[in-house]
């Protein structure tokens, strides 16, 4: 059997180990600014994936990334 929320969980982990990585890189101030937005969306999103889900509730709280 699956365990989604672990599933999950390591996911986001993921991801947000790729966003360092590339925070790391970042060519310019604005590169680097819109990695940390990123950040904040994904961690924010782990805390609580359901909340999350909708776009429309993202966009609300100005979580979505471009």
């Amino acid at each position: 059997m699956i365990d989604y929320d672990a599933t999950l969980k390591v996911f986001f982990a993921e991801v947000i180990k790729y966003l360092n990585n590339r925070a790391s890189h970042a060519e310019d101030g604005i590169s680097y600014a819109r990695i940390e937005h990123a950040r904040d969306v994904v961690r924010k999103v782990a805390e609580n994936p359901l909340q999350y889900a909708s776009y429309q509730v993202r966009a609300e709280n100005n979580m979505v990334v471009d």
